[in-house]
């Protein structure tokens, strides 16, 4: 298959799981309620997270400057630590996982009660794939020099789609 052939195959593969994320302003639109926007697994078990599921758990906010945005912008989601404890998986490293398949790997020691979070709205409003949604790991960056860091900046995930808890010794 030649190079032009492969990307158009490309772009219409991208172009079609776009449109069915929920959130996507594609052909298809998804309900984000009714739709499993977060996988949390180890291996052998798995816990599957809906907005509604991610809505149910202890809510934070917070407003803060960012790398990506133009803006302090308010977030609201609940702590990864909570998503964690929600799901009964606990593990001493967790890998973070987008829809494009970009990952990073966290030490479990760097979740604390109220960061990071799992946002699930920016500025009151869900958001879009288009809008680094409809998940994004964010840090109260401007509470703390320590949350403005290459790691943390590296670990500020969007586009969220799964965590890998790895529960190996």
């Amino acid at each position: 298959m030649d190079f032009r052939k492969r990307s158009t195959l490309k772009s219409l593969v991208a172009f079609s799981v776009m449109a069915a994320l929920p959130g996507s302003r594609g052909a298809v639109q998804a309900d984000t309620t009714e739709a499993v926007l977060l996988t949390v697994h180890d291996g052998l078990k798995k816990q599957v997270f809906k907005l509604t599921d991610l809505d149910a758990l202890p809510q934070q906010q917070f407003t803060t400057s960012t790398i990506w945005t133009t803006e302090p912008t308010a977030f609201s989601g609940p702590a990864l630590a909570d998503v964690m404890a929600s799901s009964g998986l606990s593990a001493e490293a967790l890998t973070l996982r987008a829809v494009n398949n970009y990952s990073i790997t966290l030490n479990s020691s760097t979740l604390e009660e109220n960061a990071p979070i799992v946002a699930t709205r920016i500025n009151g409003k869900t958001f879009s794939v288009r809008e680094r949604g409809p998940l994004w790991v964010v840090f109260p960056y401007d509470a703390d020099s320590r949350y403005r860091s290459e790691h943390t900046f590296a670990a500020s995930i969007w586009q969220l789609t799964d965590i890998l808890a790895d529960t190996t010794p």
